[in-house]
């Protein structure tokens, strides 16, 4: 095998290779926590602002309200002066009261996420990454990337693809699952015949393992992982 022709010093010096990268890549998780931190604070700084706008509108009304009452004016001109200011100031309250709510909406979606791995559920609509979708993948929307992996899966519907939720993307093995047998090419590997006994054994075996697991990371959510990472350069 490779491992087994390696000398030990390019073994050493591959683990410090490795040891390198896993450093670098902890160096970029802590920016980027620190740059999400930032986000966040610069969000309730928003909040702040649109608190104190508001305000500062209502305090205006209040001045407008006591103007009139001080100019002499006859009552007809009065109302109707007050009528279109009113109507203005209500427009004026209504856009920062929806400002001020989609930032609260935020501000909450930002903090709820902190700490929480991404899955690729967040590039929907609700998501935190739903408004940068163009940013994190290589499609500009959410369904596109959804139905690109419909596609890649083969169970998009087509002649012979594969029922939902067991296509090929979705039995795709890591590499320590594969025997040495299969990979000198001595076995042949199992089959993905859906009618065959050897494919029922092992998609009970998977459906098994992923109801143990605490969280389940899907296919979908290790496709988003990918295109963050080739979207900021990491090869």
């Amino acid at each position: 095998s490779k491992l087994q022709a390696k000398t030990p010093a390019q073994l050493e010096k591959e683990v410090k290779m490795w040891k390198r990268r896993s450093l670098q890549q902890h160096q970029k998780s802590k920016e980027a926590e620190r740059k999400h931190n930032e986000e966040v604070e610069m969000l309730n700084q928003k909040f702040a602002r649109m608190v104190s706008k508001e305000q500062k509108h209502k305090d205006e009304v209040e001045k407008l309200n006591e103007k009139f009452s001080s100019m002499v004016l006859s009552k007809d001109e009065v109302i109707e002066r007050q009528r279109r200011e009113n109507e203005e100031l209500k427009k004026i309250i209504a856009d920062l009261q929806k400002e001020l709510k989609e930032t609260k909406e935020e501000l909450e979606r930002c903090r709820k996420a902190k700490g929480k791995p991404l899955c690729f559920d967040d590039l929907f609509e609700g998501g935190i990454l739903s408004k940068h979708v163009d940013a994190f993948t290589f499609f500009p929307t959410a369904e596109i990337n959804d139905a690109f992996l419909e596609l890649i899966n083969f169970t998009d519907g087509s002649e012979g693809s594969f029922p939902v939720g067991d296509g090929l993307c979705e039995n795709l093995r890591s590499y320590k699952d594969v025997s040495w047998a299969e990979r000198k090419g001595e076995v042949s590997p199992p089959s993905m015949n859906p009618d065959s006994e050897k494919y029922q054994t092992r998609l009970k075996k998977i459906n098994a393992g992923k109801a143990r697991q605490k969280y389940e990371l899907t296919w979908k959510d290790e496709f988003l992982a990918f295109s963050v990472y080739r979207r900021a350069g990491v090869t």
